[in-house]
């Protein structure tokens, strides 16, 4: 049951032309005062540029996003799935368009912050694993619990139902 509930909700199947790919930005506020942009730009380039080293280094990729990114797919551990070369941002393209699976881009900037994505897989067509399988053994272990045991008590009370005698006075 494990297995199939890790393959239901952990893998995702990456057709061929697809890129898929987890991200962490940082945003920096805007500002009308150009001397105050500049200082909140530099702030957040540092920001960008230590979160990237230790993401580069092997610390875990979907725990920095959620721990560090202004973005909102930092919920989902910077998850934003799957896209096809032609559905990104030019920015974005060259930066992970030459990436093998597992790399991480350069740090790019946009409009409102910089960025940097993890390629999960490439141009080919393959699984990609979302999380490991020990490491979503126990988040597995008790939804799978949760989910049984909501079906054994509606069980229960409908026997309770089915068996009671009510006598209206």
């Amino acid at each position: 049951m494990i297995l199939d509930y890790y393959d239901e909700h952990y893998t995702y199947r990456v057709e061929e032309g697809n890129y898929y790919l987890l991200q962490i930005g940082l945003a920096w506020d805007r500002d009308s005062d150009s001397e105050k942009l500049a200082e909140k730009k530099a702030r957040t380039l540092k920001r960008a540029e230590r979160v990237h080293s230790l993401a580069v280094n092997g610390q875990d990729f979907k725990t920095l996003a959620k721990k560090f990114s202004n973005l909102p797919s930092a919920t989902d551990g910077g998850d934003i799935g799957a896209f096809t070369l032609d559905e990104m941002a030019s920015s974005m393209r060259s930066a992970v368009g030459s990436l093998d699976p597992g790399g991480i881009s350069q740090i790019i900037e946009t409009d409102a912050g910089y960025q940097f994505f993890k390629l999960l897989s490439g141009d080919t067509d393959t699984i990609v694993v979302t999380s490991s399988l020990e490491g979503a053994r126990d988040e597995i272990k008790q939804t799978l619990y949760e989910q049984k045991l909501k079906e054994a008590y509606s069980e229960w009370i409908e026997a309770l139902k089915e068996e009671a005698y009510i006598q209206k006075l």
